[in-house]
């Protein structure tokens, strides 16, 4: 059954904790305290202490090393896109150009062609 906000806010504004597993969503203290304590497999005493909150939300060097490397590594793979978007635009300009020049030749060899063989004909009946 679901909570009615006004239950949920009852239940957050008291000290009150459910006695449910770490999965538990039946209330906005325990997705709170969810989100606070990070994802995990075990629930611990300790994690609703001030110091596990504070090592949790302030991120350790090796943490903030391994976010900087994926935000390098994301603004590489933007560049990348842009870069081949780019490429290919070129690619689509290179083609049309390309089909221009084939019909132009296409064209002339035709008329090159009938002319060719016309100026003859053309001649013998001046005679």
């Amino acid at each position: 059954a679901a909570n009615s906000p006004d239950e949920l806010s009852d239940f957050s504004a008291s000290s009150e904790t459910c006695d449910q597993d770490l999965r538990c969503t039946c209330c906005r203290g325990c997705r709170l305290r969810l989100l606070n304590t990070g994802i995990g497999l075990t629930r611990s005493p300790s994690a609703d202490t001030p110091d596990a909150l504070l090592a949790v939300s302030v991120p350790s060097s090796e943490v903030q090393e391994a976010a900087d490397s994926i935000t390098h590594i994301v603004e590489q793979m933007k560049m990348q896109d842009e870069y081949k978007e780019v490429q290919d635009d070129w690619k689509y300009v290179a083609l049309v150009i390309d089909r221009i020049f084939l019909w132009i030749f296409i064209v002339t060899c035709i008329l090159g062609t009938t002319i060719s063989f016309l100026q003859p004909l053309m001649s013998a009946n001046e005679m």
